[in-house]
């Protein structure tokens, strides 16, 4: 039994790096075809404390796919629920 959850395990951590190398590959292919291997820092014009424009600017820059976004967007919020749970 415990020889098969490794064996589980192992076969789901090589899905995973897979996956991450692919996503890496398309990412740096995309950004070698904008010419540069950072964002472009296009300023939305914003106050200098709110950064969540900046980010937004940043996915499109790469032409980050829109689920990538939605997740980002989800991890982000789930981040905010938590410390607001703690609070109450």
């Amino acid at each position: 039994m415990r020889v098969e959850m490794g064996l589980k395990r192992r076969v789901e951590m090589k899905w995973k790096k897979r996956l991450e190398l692919r996503w890496k590959k398309i990412m740096n292919r995309r950004k070698k075809k904008m010419g540069c291997y950072k964002g472009h820092k296009t300023k939305i014009n914003t106050t200098k404390g709110d950064n969540s424009q900046y980010k937004t600017s940043m996915a499109s820059a790469l032409h980050v796919t829109h689920w990538r976004i939605l997740h980002i967007k989800t991890l982000a919020v789930q981040k905010q629920f938590r410390s607001h749970k703690s609070i109450q």
